[in-house]
């Protein structure tokens, strides 16, 4: 008799050399929410703790980088990942365009491990494969689809129905990674 692994759905879509990446990912991720929460507790009730303790903070005009590592210390880490499997969950750039209102020309702005979704990457049919699972991950699919990136209805999801998420399974606690390693400082125009 053989039992299934909760976290097939990874090892159904990435190869080897993904999974060790998304891995890193992972543990990276849990280090930060274990470091911001008072006591050693299981993995999915870290993820609530932290939640439960931060999302407040983004309806306090805080902003979601509150859920984030600081960017450098972000950076130090994007640049020790296999730059292919990160591929296959993002298109990287390190420049920015931005029009800002009032001007004509766009500005260029450095911006080093920019992401966006890679619509072509392994990391959509991942969530196709999750959609499967139920509603929640069914709608936070279909609007990857619709708007072709993960955007703020995808955030908004995240945070507002965070209990929804299984965060004892890695695969589900990847999708709230991903989710919130896209997000990028606000850029302002003095810079």
């Amino acid at each position: 008799m053989s039992f299934k692994n909760p976290d097939d759905t990874l090892s159904k879509v990435f190869n080897q050399t993904d999974l060790k990446t998304i891995e890193i990912i992972i543990k990276y991720y849990d280090a930060f929410v274990i470091s911001q929460t008072e006591n050693q507790l299981p993995i999915d009730k870290a993820y609530i703790a932290f939640l439960d303790k931060t999302t407040p903070l983004v309806n306090e005009a805080v902003g979601v980088n509150v859920f984030l590592p600081d960017k450098n210390e972000r950076i130090t880490f994007y640049r020790t990942l296999d730059k292919g499997a990160l591929s296959e969950i993002y298109d990287i750039r390190d420049t920015l365009t931005i029009h800002f209102r009032g001007e004509g020309k766009a500005r260029k702005i450095y911006s080093p491990y920019t992401f966006s979704l890679n619509f072509d990457g392994k990391y959509v049919t991942f969530l196709k494969e999750l959609s499967l699972r139920n509603d929640f991950y069914k709608d936070y699919y279909e609007t990857v689809q619709v708007s072709g990136d993960i955007g703020p209805t995808n955030y908004a999801r995240i945070l507002s129905d965070y209990k929804k998420i299984d965060f004892s399974k890695k695969e589900e606690r990847l999708v709230f990674i991903i989710n919130l390693l896209r997000t990028t400082e606000t850029i302002k125009r003095d810079k």
